[in-house]
């Protein structure tokens, strides 16, 4: 899959791509195909007004660092998290759970903290990260607009947990939010990457990656805290448990994203259809793990099922939110104790992990669905075909195209809105590039 010539390759006519399309986007929208020739344009009904869940959950982050204690800091004289605030570097007053939730989903860097090569480089990478937060006017308006534009959604959460923890899946339903909004807010103050690039460049939130990123935060953390700065310290840690959070969803288990990362990088993305086919493909499983859960063990021995992103205060998900709850508490009081020992401990003694899901055992597990896509040991993507082990292997980028066609319907209702749009505003040059034979299949 690149630009430069190979040997032989299927171009599908400007018929078929238009075929093509008019399946994709057959979700009770209307479309219309004006033909111009080569170069066509794609009329889509504009859903300027229409309001969506958005991609990423900030009440379930923010729940769970709001409700774990904080020894130390005690400004309220509790030290339960929600009630002590912290003031940000740049004046910027948040919660341990907002922090958790405004990290990497809405501040970070285009290049993944877990790509560094080693420890150093990715608490390097990480400092940057967390700087966008904490230093600078720029980070604090973007976190406070970026909660401003939450706070309606926020707020059902909030009372559905209060009054009725099984409305809380339907207080994302009835109180949805445009992504438009945010992805405007992240281009309006400019605080490292915005709203869409950090959702194209997301492995950090998946797998051993989460684990990575997770590690270097929570290390910074630590030296922090043996420095004596424990306020610091606890804020640095609230933007790294964000991805110890993630490790407990099941759409961020197992999804190969860093496979699929790397085919999005190697990919020609001057066209946008291309971009945007690469970078849902890993929404597609991360949805369907999500909506049907996975059996999953931990080092401690237990053994539980675990479910995606809304799903946190389902009654099905209880066991998980306890055992998640467990992990945040034990990364805080690792912070609290370098903080009064003077001392780190190695990375291979953070004991949260001890409590998350083991990942090298999710896959094999007799009651789990098998992996929508996989990496097998010759390192390229396969998608399932019914025998555990084997799979289709996807290998052009109209085997990804055909992919995403055949599981279009597991997309959220947000995603697929977006897709549509790419698409519309970019089926004419497609269509040229095709037909010049610029891109390769």
């Amino acid at each position: 899959m690149a630009t430069e010539h190979i040997k032989s390759y299927y171009k599908p006519s400007p018929e078929e791509l238009r075929a093509f399309v008019n399946v994709l986007l057959d979700k009770d929208m209307p479309m219309y195909v004006q033909d111009s020739g080569i170069q066509n344009s794609l009329l889509l009904e504009q859903h300027e007004d229409e309001e969506v869940a958005p991609m990423f959950y900030f009440s379930e982050h923010r729940y769970l660092g709001n409700t774990i204690q904080l020894p130390g800091h005690d400004s309220a004289g509790d030290h339960v998290a929600a009630n002590n605030p912290f003031t940000l570097q740049n004046g910027l007053v948040v919660t341990y759970g907002d922090i958790n939730a405004l990290s990497g989903d809405y501040f970070g860097l285009m290049t993944p903290i877990s790509r560094g090569t080693t420890l150093k480089d990715r608490k390097d990478r990480f400092q940057q990260s967390f700087d966008l937060l904490n230093v600078g006017e720029v980070g604090k308006r973007r976190a406070e607009a970026v909660i401003a534009k939450l706070k309606v959604l926020m707020a059902a959460v909030d009372d559905a947990i209060e009054h009725d923890q099984k409305a809380v899946h339907k207080a994302y339903q009835d109180h949805p939010l445009d992504i438009d909004a945010l992805k405007q807010v992240t281009v309006a103050y400019k605080a490292g990457a915005d709203f869409d690039t950090l959702a194209l460049h997301n492995i950090d939130h998946f797998g051993s990656e989460a684990r990575l990123t997770y590690n270097a935060g929570h290390a910074l953390a630590l030296e922090v805290a043996a420095q004596g700065d424990l306020q610091k310290a606890y804020s640095i840690n609230a933007f790294a448990d964000h991805f110890l959070q993630d490790s407990f969803a099941a759409g961020h288990v197992r999804v190969p994203r860093n496979a699929l990362y790397s085919l999005d990088v190697k990919v020609d993305f001057s066209i946008s259809f291309l971009k945007a086919i690469a970078s849902n493909l890993w929404q597609v499983m991360h949805d369907e793990d999500g909506n049907l859960g996975l059996h999953v063990q931990n080092l401690a021995g237990e053994k539980w099922k675990i479910y995606g992103d809304t799903r946190l205060f389902d009654p099905v998900n209880s066991n998980n939110l306890r055992i998640c709850t467990e992990a945040i508490k034990v990364s805080v009081q690792e912070v609290y104790n370098a903080y009064k020992l003077r001392k780190v401990i190695d990375e291979s003694q953070f004991g949260a992990w001890r409590l998350a899901p083991i990942l090298e055992l999710v896959s094999s597990h007799p009651e789990n669905h098998l992996p929508l896509l996989f990496v097998k040991s010759d390192g390229k993507i396969y998608k399932r075909n019914g025998n555990p082990g084997e799979g289709v292997l996807l290998d052009t980028m109209w085997d990804y195209v055909g992919f995403l066609l055949e599981n279009i319907n597991m997309l959220e209702k947000q995603i697929q809105l977006q897709f549509q749009k790419i698409i519309g505003n970019n089926l004419g040059s497609l269509v040229g590039n095709l037909s010049s034979g610029q891109i390769a299949h």
